[in-house]
């Protein structure tokens, strides 16, 4: 619906300013654009999604290290000190949270 609105405020514009001719130009080497846009994006995901999907799985059920715990638990345990810290000023964060 966006790229219409997008097109007839372009063709608009064309036609306005240059006349019927340039404005269905605009609007051909629009479509055109679109159709190229839309067949590369189509072909660059295909081929991205399998990947993506293979390198989420690998990272999904590969075990932490110690060093990547103890990272993970530090990082933690900061945001909580920063949430807390924050809680002094703003009563929304003093509710009650899990840890």
């Amino acid at each position: 619906m966006i790229r219409l609105v997008v097109l007839a405020v372009v063709v608009y514009l064309a036609w306005h300013y240059f006349g019927w001719r340039v404005a269905a130009g605009v609007a051909a080497g629009y479509v055109v654009l679109l159709f190229i846009i839309n067949a590369a994006s189509t072909v660059t995901w295909g081929i991205n999604a399998s990947a993506m999907r293979g390198s989420t799985n690998e990272l999904m059920h590969r075990k932490l290290s110690d060093e990547e715990k103890a990272h993970y638990a530090s990082s933690r345990e900061h945001e909580r000190t920063m949430i807390d810290h924050r809680a002094q000023f703003d009563p929304e964060l003093r509710k009650p949270r899990d840890r």
